[in-house]
């Protein structure tokens, strides 16, 4: 299990109950935390991955992720092959645009 927090961001409580008590994670393996800006991507993105992210949602902050590595493998698999692979994955992607 990783709580992931980056150099700008700061922790007002001890974090360790997410681990323990959070319904989201506890179920998903995965807690991630809202923006302080709302998505503006384009919708087919979204589509791609087989879900959405409305205009009026925020994104996702990337300053602090908790994760249990064990139950989101996959996704985190997906993840490192996407970077990997970033150009033929964007031009992949530029063609659902």
């Amino acid at each position: 299990e990783v709580l992931f927090l980056d150099c700008d961001a700061y922790v007002t409580r001890d974090p360790y109950e997410l681990f323990l008590s959070d319904p989201m994670y506890l179920k998903y393996g995965a807690l991630f935390f809202p923006d302080a800006y709302k998505s503006r991507q384009n919708p087919a993105i979204w589509k791609l991955f087989n879900t959405t992210c409305a205009q009026h949602e925020y994104e996702f902050d990337s300053a602090m992720i908790l994760v249990n590595k064990r139950k989101v493998w996959n996704g985190l698999y997906m993840t490192k092959l996407m970077n990997d692979e970033h150009e033929l994955f964007y031009k992949v992607c530029n063609i659902f645009l």
